[in-house]
């Protein structure tokens, strides 16, 4: 059988990713917080106010891993969308991590209720992660782990903080501030068990190189 077009697509975009990369820069821990702090026009946080079939994506799957009851961290809420959606939806203990500061603004300009109900911390996610005093019962990221620095040692940190974690992430690079990681091998590396995956639906708004993977951690 031949292979499909969207298939062939897919390598094609593939190829021309890798091939743009080869001889990209490296860039370092601080210019990724440099970057993300004040981002380019691409990444402004007004824009993020909508794709809100990614946040239904978000409830569909968060529900298989938290009750309404649940204490649940977004790791780069931006504009708070996605944690504005779950409130909505009945989920009051909600906590967030965002190193742009004019996202948390759009936040509170947009979202009022969720800034008054809501823990949101304004730093990097590696820093933000070691203010809060207990695990969480889910963490989760959409769009965001993928842009943190190996140097961050961010994945332990997660993996100390949150009973749960849920990843909806490329693990495709595509940028010089994007970068690749293999889930699965890093979160059985620090002791989770991965208990859900899937190939994100077209109607989540995503992308074709977008994965949702759970893992909890070996006992709950």
């Amino acid at each position: 059988m031949g292979k499909s077009p969207q298939l062939k697509a897919f390598r094609k975009r593939a190829r021309k990713i890798a091939a743009r990369l080869a001889n990209a820069p490296p860039v370092s821990l601080a210019q990724c917080h440099a970057f993300w702090r004040s981002p380019d026009e691409r990444n402004a946080p007004e824009k993020y106010l909508g794709w809100p079939e990614r946040s239904a994506y978000l409830l569909e799957v968060i529900k298989k891993f938290a009750r309404k009851t649940s204490s649940i961290l977004e790791i780069g809420c931006n504009c708070g969308r996605n944690l504005e959606a779950l409130r909505a939806a009945g989920y009051a203990n909600l906590a967030g991590i965002e190193i742009n500061p004019r996202a948390v603004e759009v936040l509170e300009r947009h979202f009022p209720e969720l800034h008054k109900t809501a823990n949101i911390v304004n730093a990097p996610a590696e820093d933000a992660l070691e203010a809060f005093p207990v695990p969480f019962d889910l963490a989760f990221s959409m769009a965001v782990l993928m842009h943190i620095h190996p140097d961050a040692g961010i994945f332990a940190k997660i993996a100390n903080a949150a009973r749960h974690v849920l990843v909806i992430e490329s693990e495709q690079r595509s940028d010089i501030y994007h970068f690749s990681y293999n889930y699965t091998e890093i979160f059985a590396a620090l002791g989770m068990e991965q208990v859900f995956e899937e190939r994100c639906p077209k109607d989540a708004g995503l992308g074709s190189f977008y994965v949702a993977k759970a893992f909890k951690q070996n006992g709950q």
